[in-house]
């Protein structure tokens, strides 16, 4: 009968102190076991990539009991991945919000820990993961004899568990102890990590797991302290391959971390570590040192680090298992050995309240809101300098504006000098008004030859020069130094043909093609006095501007011309008829008088066509000046729009709203947890 009511005391014990943890990885374990028979194990990437994710431990085999695993199927986990939302009424809004971390700030939130302080919502009592970092050569098996001492129950004899930690040999990866019942009391797993299962009252008291695993402080002088917090509290645990004889790693995030060193060596590597500012509500460290009386309960440090004495608290709880009468002698090597902080560490991280989550917890959401504001920053701020330094430096943009300046000083120079020498020139005197009575045609001529030759000639060519110091400085390409101003002047009813034309020239065209396309250019060419084929790496306004002058202005000119010649014929041809009239009239008489009115008509005809053609000629010479000295001004200021706005890699504007939207979802998430947490301090009335 007894033995009966042990066994149903057992089975009432487990079913009501099961770990949620623990059952939950069993059932995920069991359900990959049978999987695993139809199709083989994923390969170490994809595995790798899962827990990259998730940050739990995967696909771990186990064997377990019929009656274990019925009574226990219906029970979830708190921190496990697939466990169904059970999330409590006062952690919703948080929780919702720091779900909305993984789309809107999935490129700089950490996801393993971000999983993890997920299921640590969804659950009153969550379970607390806390990682023993053994720094050092001996600094694992530190940890494990310090686990050791913290989890073992003084008043019972020495359980098997203790003697698998006492074993130093190992095969690298981590160690995880989690609570359990008697029939799963140790348990090695073939996959991720070493997986112990002890009825530890310390681990059910609490709620706690205890991952233990080395760390390396290689290359950790220059880390900032977000960064190596992350590191810390997202350790990387070793998979040995043994199918390949390679090594993998996955990442295991926890709640809380504490550095277990061993002797001077691990005492080093810790400083290391504790120089740069960490949360101390998440990292600790217990460093292994001998005890002297005036060292007990000393914190170093800034009170990050304790010393402890693991050998002493070893020996103090040998000496209570051999005889309880040694309990006075216990407590005192107990306490002296400084074990009892490292303790207090967690305990008070797992503190638990039925209105906020758990000390650890909130620490670990604050932790992983700060370290995703870092990430966006560090981001941002890459990109702006990657932005910045492949854009042309300032020296250099200064250096083509003085350029740029001393250009167009030189071409208003130009246009001064040159049009005033081709305007008072032996050419230009031959459209004189005089030579218009049988040289008319001269007009063009020497209009054409005064704009192809004088007219910003030399400025030109400086433009050629100043384009290729831009285009060698990266500031623009030939295709942003031309300006538009060609399809302006072109007629609007031949635009359309135009950019039809600009689409096929590269391509391969057909016989038809090219024999369409020089009819076309022509008719261009006709319509507009512009050469369509004419396309250099600069600025075309100057030559466009030339060849719109010669096509447009110059017929005006030479039509003039001729407008006020044959009114000066006309008015000449109209007096000497008069006068001819008046000598037949007169029968001869008024011969004098006639000659009088035609010579009269000849002068006043001249006289006009002198002053009529001498204002064209001003005005001809006025427009072609205004003319330039507007090209001139438009070549100035579209380059000097190249000069300070080209040249500049632009963030794009796809990372700008991520950044904002990142920076947003922390933002609620962080007044989420600040009201979870006012909520809680506020006291009931």
């Amino acid at each position: 009968m007894s033995r009966h009511t042990g066994a149903l005391r057992r089975l009432l014990t487990s079913e009501i102190h099961a770990c949620p943890s623990c059952i939950s990885q069993r059932a995920a374990r069991r359900a990959l076991y049978h999987s695993a028979a139809a199709e083989r194990t994923p390969p170490l990437s994809t595995s790798r990539r899962r827990d990259e994710r998730y940050g739990v431990v995967g696909a771990q085999r186990r064997r377990h009991s019929a009656s274990n695993g019925r009574h226990n199927s219906s029970l979830v986990s708190s921190t496990a991945v697939n466990s169904p939302s059970t999330v409590p009424s006062a952690y919703e809004e948080l929780h919702a919000r720091l779900a909305a971390l993984q789309d809107s700030a999935s490129g700089f939130a950490d996801l393993s820990r971000l999983q993890l302080a997920l299921r640590s919502l969804e659950s009153v009592n969550p379970t607390l993961r806390v990682a023993f970092l053994g720094l050092g050569d001996k600094g694992v098996q530190a940890a494990r004899r310090l686990a050791r001492v913290l989890l073992a129950d003084a008043l019972g004899s020495e359980e098997a568990w203790e003697k698998q930690l006492q074993d130093e040999t190992g095969d690298g990866r981590g160690l995880l102890l989690r609570y359990g019942d008697e029939i799963d009391t140790v348990s090695v797993t073939k996959d991720l990590v070493q997986t112990i299962d002890i009825s530890s009252p310390f681990l059910k008291r609490h709620g706690l797991e205890i991952l233990i695993t080395g760390f390396s402080t290689g290359g950790l002088a220059a880390e900032e302290s977000e960064e190596l917090e992350s590191q810390l509290l997202v350790p990387s645990l070793t998979i040995p391959n043994t199918s390949r004889g390679q090594v993998g790693f996955v990442r295991y995030p926890v709640h809380m971390a504490l550095l277990v060193g061993e002797g001077v060596e691990g005492t080093v590597e810790a400083a290391r570590i504790l120089e740069v500012e960490l949360d101390t509500a998440l990292v600790g460290a217990a460093l292994d040192l001998p005890v002297r009386s005036d060292m007990a309960k000393t914190s170093i440090f800034s009170g990050t680090g304790q010393i402890v004495d693991i050998s002493l608290a070893n020996h103090a709880l040998g000496l209570f298992r051999k005889s309880k009468a040694n309990g006075a002698e216990f407590s005192h090597e107990w306490e002296a050995s400084n074990v009892p902080a490292t303790a207090s560490f967690m305990i008070t991280a797992a503190h638990a309240s039925a209105s906020s989550p758990k000390p650890a917890v909130a620490s670990t959401i604050a932790s992983l809101l700060n370290s995703t504001t870092t990430a966006t920053n560090d981001a941002e701020n890459t990109s702006l300098q990657t932005a910045d330094s492949a854009s042309v430096s300032p020296p250099k943009r200064a250096q083509l504006l003085t350029d740029l300046t001393s250009w167009s000083a030189s071409a208003h120079k130009d246009l001064q000098l040159n049009l005033t020498a081709a305007f008072a020139s032996p050419t230009w005197r031959r459209t004189a008004w005089f030579r218009l009575l049988w040289r008319i045609d001269d007009v063009s001529q020497v209009s054409t030859h005064l704009l192809q030759h004088a007219w910003l000639r030399e400025a030109e060519l400086e433009l050629a020069c100043l384009s290729g110091k831009l285009l060698e400085a990266g500031l623009a390409t030939p295709a942003t130094l031309r300006e538009p101003e060609f399809q302006a002047l072109v007629p609007e009813g031949m635009q359309a043909e135009l950019v039809t034309h600009e689409k096929v020239k590269d391509q391969e065209e057909s016989v038809a093609e090219l024999m369409q396309l020089p009819t076309l250019l022509s008719r261009v060419k006709a319509q507009s006095g512009l050469n369509p084929l004419f396309n250099p790496p600069w600025p075309q306004t100057l030559a466009l501007a030339r060849m719109h002058l010669i096509h447009t202005l110059i017929p005006l000119f030479h039509a003039r011309a001729q407008a006020l010649l044959l009114q000066s014929l006309t008015t000449t041809a109209a007096t000497s008829a008069l006068g001819i009239w008046l000598v037949v009239a007169t029968s001869g008489v008024a011969v004098y008088e006639a000659g009088a009115v035609a010579a009269l008509g000849l002068v006043w005809s001249l006289r006009r066509l002198q002053k009529k053609w001498g204002i064209e000629r001003s005005k001809f010479a006025g427009d072609v000046s205004d003319f330039a000295r507007r090209a001139l001004s438009e070549v100035e200021g579209h380059l000097r729009r190249v000069v300070e706005s080209g040249g500049r890699v632009e963030v794009q504007q796809a990372e700008v709203e991520g950044w904002a939207r990142a920076r947003k979802a922390v933002e609620d998430a962080r007044q989420a947890l600040a009201k979870v947490q006012q909520g809680s301090s506020t006291p009931k009335s």
